[in-house]
C-alpha cells in the first residue's frame, strides 16, 4: 500500500501531471504518434513506467487475492462467493455515498486501511508502512488548498493574476480539471486597458468565440446550451437578450462554482440542469431558437472500449438527429469542438452531422487567424438546409467549404469512439495490453498451467464472456439513463445483485440447476441474440408516450443475460474441487475479456455480444466435459 501511494505523491510533487498514452489510434498526441525511433523509445519508456506504477497495486491485489483464496477454501464455495458479492455490494454503496459527498480519492484509503489493521498478524512491524501510506495519502488534505473533488474531476479554480477591478475582485478565473486546462471564465467584461496584453488577447479571442452563435441567430427567445461549465456561454446568452436559457452541465461541483462566481446563473430566465447532455436530449420535449454545443469535451481518459468518454454519445448520428429535432422551424444548431484533433476529427464530426441532418452543414474555423481559439464550428438547421442562413456581423471564424473530405467511420450509438482515428492495428496499444496479460500470467502461472479439470476452463471462458456482457450492458443503460456517475453506480450494483440472486437460486436448488444446465445455456444464448437484434432506438422513438415502460423492458432484457450467466457460473462453480483455483481462472478470464474489448474499436459495441456468444459456447464445451456428456469431443 505504501509503494502504491509513493509514486503518486512523488509525481504530484514534481508536477508530472500528464504522461500521454502511446497510441497511434487515439486523439493525436503530437510527436509521439509518429512511428519513428523516438516513438519506440517513448513506448518502451512508458511500458517501464507503467510496470513501475502498476507494481504496487498489483502486489496489493495479489495479497488480497491470496487471502481471498484461503477463505474460499475454508467455506462452501457458493456460501463464500455470496458473502464476497455481498461485500462488493456494500463497498459499492459506500463508494456511491462518498462520491455524492465529493470525498477526495485519498480519503477512500482510510476505510480499507482500518479493515487491513484488523487482519495484520504482527501489528508492531506491519502497521508502520500502513500508517506511512495513509499519512502520505492525507498530504493533499493540507497541501491542496483550493482543490475541489467532484464525482468526475479534480477541479482547481485560480484567479487570473493582476486582473482585479476597483472592488478587488478578479476579472477572471482559470479552471483546470485533472490538472489540465478546461476553461477561462470572465464574469464581468473587463476593459482591455485594465488588462495585461496576454490576458487581453484571451478575452478578445473568447469573446469572438462565445458571440459567434448569435451572428446566426440574433436575440433568440429560447436557447439551449449543452456543456455550460461555469457559464461563459450562459452569460453571453443573457447579454444577447435571450428570454429563456436552458443550461446543461453534468458536473454538480462545476455548477456549484458557477452559482458562486457567475451572476448570470441567478437570473430568472436561466434554468440550470445537472444531467448528462445525451440524457437531456433524449427526454427533452421543448423547442429552441438556438442550440449551442459548446466544445463539449469531458477531458477524461480516452481509450478503446470501457474508456468511452462521457461526451462521445452526444456527437453520434442518433444524438444529433434528436438534437436537430429540438429546433424550431427557423432554429439554428451551432456545434463547436477544439481543433487539436487534426483533420480526421474535423471530417468525422462534419460527416456525422451531415448524415444526421441529410444536408451539408456550414463549416467555420479560425485556424488561419493570428488570434484564435482554435476550434471547428458547424452550423445546421432549417435556415442552412434552405440556403437562407446569414452571418450578421464580423467574426474571425471564416466560412469555408470542406473539400476532399475523407469520410472516416461516422459516429453512432454503436460506434461512439470519437477520438479513435480511422487507422489500422494500434501496435503501441497492443504492446501495453500484452504487458498487462504477461503480468497476470506471471503471477498466476502455477495456478493456470498445471493440469486441471475442464471445469476450470469453463470458469475462464465464463469470466471473459461475462466481462463483455457487463461492458455492453453499461453502455446500453448509459444511453437510457445517462452516462452519469450515479447511473454507472446503479448499473454496477444491479449487476452485483443479479449475481447474488443467481447464487442464492443455485444454493437452494443445485440439483435442479445441474440437471438443466444445457437448457439454461440455451436461454442465455437466446437472450444474447435478442439483445443483439434489439432495435433500441426505434423502440424508444415509437414508445415515446410509454417511456418508462420501454425503459423498464429494455433494462430487464439487458440484465437478463447477466442473471442467466450468474446461474451458469454458480452451477459450475459448486462442482469444482478447488474453489480458489476456479475463482483464479474466472478472474483471469475477465482479464482476457477486457483485452477482447479492444475489438469494439473496430466492430462497434454491439459486436461484443457475438464475441460473448463464442466464449459461452467454449465454456459450454468444457462444462459438458465436466458433466461427462457422451457427445462432447
Amino acid at each position: 500500500m505504501l509503494l502504491m501511494v509513493v509514486p503518486i505523491r512523488v509525481s504530484d510533487f514534481f508536477g508530472l501531471t500528464t504522461f500521454p498514452y502511446p497510441t497511434t489510434s487515439i486523439y493525436q498526441w503530437g510527436e509521439i504518434t509518429r512511428f519513428d525511433l523516438a516513438m519506440w523509445v517513448y513506448i518502451f519508456a512508458y511500458m517501464g513506467w507503467f510496470a513501475l506504477v502498476l507494481a504496487a497495486p498489483f502486489a496489493l491485489m495479489i495479497a488480497i487475492g491470496s487471502r481471498l483464496g484461503v477463505l474460499f477454501n475454508q467455506h462452501k464455495p457458493l456460501t463464500a462467493y455470496c458473502i464476497n458479492i455481498g461485500g462488493a455490494i456494500l463497498g459499492s454503496i459506500i463508494f456511491v455515498v462518498l462520491s455524492f459527498l465529493c470525498w477526495p480519492p485519498w480519503a477512500l484509503l482510510l476505510l480499507p486501511a482500518i479493515v487491513f489493521v484488523y487482519y495484520i498478524p504482527q501489528p508492531i512491524r506491519s502497521v508502520v508502512p500502513l500508517a506511512l501510506a495513509v499519512g502520505l495519502a492525507l498530504v493533499p488534505m493540507v497541501s491542496d488548498e483550493g482543490t475541489i473533488w467532484s464525482p468526475y474531476f479534480r477541479v482547481n479554480v485560480k484567479p487570473i493574476a493582476s486582473t482585479t477591478d476597483l472592488s478587488g475582485q478578479p476579472y477572471g478565473f482559470l479552471v483546470n480539471v485533472n490538472q489540465m486546462f478546461q476553461q477561462y471564465f470572465f464574469p464581468r467584461q473587463p476593459p482591455e486597458r485594465d488588462l495585461p496584453a496576454d490576458v487581453a488577447k484571451i478575452v478578445r479571442v473568447r469573446q469572438q468565440y462565445y458571440s459567434l452563435p448569435y451572428l446566426f441567430k440574433q436575440q433568440p427567445e429560447d436557447v439551449l446550451i449543452l456543456g455550460c461549465g461555469l457559464g461563459q456561454d450562459v452569460l453571453q446568452a443573457v447579454r444577447e437578450g435571450a428570454k429563456s436559457i436552458d443550461a446543461v452541465e453534468i458536473d454538480p461541483e462545476i455548477l456549484k462554482l458557477g452559482r458562486k462566481y457567475n451572476p448570470a446563473y441567478s437570473a430568472l430566465r436561466v434554468h440550470l440542469i445537472c444531467n448528462d447532455a445525451r440524457n437531456f436530449i433524449n427526454r427533452c420535449q421543448k423547442r429552441y431558437d438556438l442550440i449551442a454545443v459548446a466544445c463539449l469535451d469531458s477531458l477524461a481518459v480516452t481509450g478503446l472500449g470501457s474508456s468511452v468518454r462521457i461526451d462521445s454519445y452526444v456527437h453520434t448520428q442518433e444524438s444529433l438527429t434528436k438534437l436537430l429535432g429540438l429546433l424550431k422551424p427557423d432554429g439554428v444548431l451551432v456545434m463547436s469542438f477544439g481543433a487539436g484533433g487534426g483533420s480526421w476529427l474535423r471530417d468525422r464530426l462534419f460527416c456525422t452531422l451531415r448524415e444526421a441532418a441529410g444536408y451539408e452543414p456550414l463549416y467555420l474555423t479560425d485556424e488561419k487567424q493570428e488570434e484564435k481559439w482554435p476550434a471547428f464550428v458547424y452550423v445546421a438547421g432549417p435556415p442552412v438546409r434552405n440556403g437562407t442562413i446569414e452571418i450578421h456581423g464580423q467574426t474571425n471564424y471564416l466560412k469555408e467549404p470542406l473539400q476532399d473530405v475523407e469520410c472516416p467511420r461516422i459516429l453512432t450509438d454503436d460506434y461512439p469512439y470519437l477520438y479513435i482515428a480511422p487507422k489500422g492495428i494500434d501496435v503501441p496499444y497492443l504492446l501495453l495490453l500484452l504487458e498487462i496479460v504477461a503480468l497476470a500470467l506471471l503471477s498466476g502461472r502455477r495456478l493456470l498451467f498445471n493440469q486441471v479439470e475442464p471445469g476450470y476452463w469453463q470458469m475462464f471462458f465464463l469470466g471473459a464472456a461475462f466481462m463483455l456482457l457487463e461492458l455492453q450492458s453499461i453502455s446500453r443503460l448509459s444511453l437510457l439513463y445517462g452516462a452519469t456517475w450515479l447511473t454507472s453506480s446503479i448499473v454496477i450494483n444491479g449487476v452485483l445483485i443479479m449475481i447474488l440472486a443467481a447464487n442464492c437460486i443455485v444454493l437452494k436448488s443445485p440439483r435442479v440447476m445441474s440437471a438443466n444446465f444445457s437448457l439454461i445455456y440455451g436461454f442465455l444464448m437466446a437472450n444474447i441474440a435478442l439483445n443483439y437484434l434489439l432495435p433500441m432506438n426505434d423502440i424508444l422513438q415509437k414508445t415515446a408516450n410509454l417511456a418508462y415502460v420501454a425503459h423498464g423492458a429494455i433494462t430487464v432484457l439487458t440484465l437478463t443475460p447477466l442473471f442467466l450467466a450468474g446461474i451458469i457460473f454458480a452451477t459450475g462453480f459448486v462442482q469444482l474441487k478447488d474453489s480458489a483455483r476456479g475463482m483464479a481462472f474466472n478472474l483471469f478470464g475477465a482479464v482476457a475479456g477486457a483485452m477482447l474489448e479492444l475489438l469494439s474499436g473496430y466492430t462497434g459495441v454491439n459486436f461484443l455480444l457475438l464475441i460473448a456468444v463464442g466464449l459461452y459456447l467454449a465454456s459450454y464445451v468444457f462444462a459438458a466435459r465436466q458433466f461427462k456428456l457422451s457427445w462432447v469431443p
